[in-house]
C-alpha cells in the first residue's frame, strides 16, 4: 500500500500514466491554460483521508477511565498479555 502511495507522488519523467482523469480548468473560456490530472488511486486516497478525519482517534471515555484508575492506584494491567503483545510487536528483540 505504501508503495502505491509513494509511487503516486513521484515524478515519472513525463511518461504516460494509466487511469488519470483530466480536470479541465478552462471550461467555457477560449483561453488555453494548464489543467490538473488526478489518478483514480489519488481520488480514492483523498476520499479515505476525508472519511478518516471524521472519526476520532481517541476514545475519550476509555482514556478518562484509565487515567482515573491510574490516579486512584487501582490500575492493574495483566503482565502476561502485555508481554505477549510486546513479543508479537517485535519490541523484545535485541539490537545486535
Amino acid at each position: 500500500m505504501i508503495d502505491k502511495i509513494v509511487g503516486s507522488y513521484l515524478y515519472n519523467g513525463g511518461s504516460p500514466v494509466k487511469n488519470r482523469k483530466k480536470i479541465d480548468s478552462n471550461v467555457g473560456t477560449d483561453k488555453k491554460i494548464d489543467g490538473v490530472e488526478v489518478s483514480d488511486f489519488a481520488q480514492t486516497l483523498g476520499k479515505a483521508m476525508m472519511e478518516s478525519r471524521k472519526v476520532s482517534d481517541v476514545r475519550q471515555d476509555k482514556v478518562q477511565a484509565m487515567s482515573d484508575s491510574i490516579d486512584s492506584g487501582s490500575y492493574d494491567p495483566d503482565m502476561g498479555i502485555l508481554a505477549a503483545k510486546l513479543i508479537a510487536a517485535g519490541l523484545t528483540r535485541s539490537s545486535d
